[in-house]
């Protein structure tokens, strides 16, 4: 499929949700559809609008949908917005074209990656989680999984991930360094539990 893409893009908030497949040179970017985003703090999110489970699914099927037509190789999709809307039962095609002038997939101007790194810990909205980045390198799971026998509880491996609980938490761990902490949405708390138990 070429080095760029293809991709789908989704998101969900409240009951509603957005699908988009994104195949450089054949359609619009997101950039092309939303070309000046909105100021922060202006629309709502799924922290303050919460989100609900049929919406998810929703979007999620549709998504794998598009997926595999596109590695099965089938024709390629149209390269459209999907709003979908689980509590109404509405469906919306927003078809648009590619813009001429756009910043991203015209200009190769890509602002929000060129930013500096993003902040080491963030809450997943609604998941009382928070996810901590790795540090760059890879993890050795099978030597911290040793190393955590008779220190944490429920230590397992499932396939390249480590599952163990701490103080009341479930920490995943992936091999890129990236972690999980449940059951708690305070970034400093998760944190101080990936550097006590995992090293930074």
């Amino acid at each position: 499929m070429g080095e760029r893409g293809p991709w789908l893009c989704a998101g969900v908030v409240g009951a509603a949700g957005l699908v988009m497949p994104i195949l450089p040179g054949r359609g619009p970017c997101l950039r092309c559809v939303f070309r000046d985003p909105p100021p922060p703090g202006t629309l709502a999110t799924c922290d303050t609008a919460g989100v609900i489970s049929p919406a998810v699914g929703l979007i999620a099927s549709m998504q794998a949908g598009l997926a595999l037509r596109l590695l099965s190789g089938a024709p390629d999709p149209e390269v459209a917005l999907l709003e979908l809307d689980a509590w109404n039962g509405e469906v919306r095609r927003i078809r648009t074209r590619p813009d001429p002038d756009c910043p991203a997939c015209v200009q190769g101007r890509f602002p929000w990656l060129d930013e500096p790194k993003a902040q080491r810990a963030v809450t997943l909205c609604g998941r009382n989680t928070v996810q901590v980045r790795g540090q760059g390198g890879n993890l050795d799971l099978d030597s911290l999984s040793e190393k955590l026998q008779g220190v944490a509880s429920n230590v397992r491996r499932a396939g390249p991930i480590l599952r163990f609980c701490v103080e009341e938490h479930q920490l995943t761990l992936f091999p890129d360094g990236r972690a999980l902490v449940e059951g708690t949405e305070d970034t400093d708390r998760a944190l101080a539990l990936v550097d006590r138990y995992v090293g930074t």
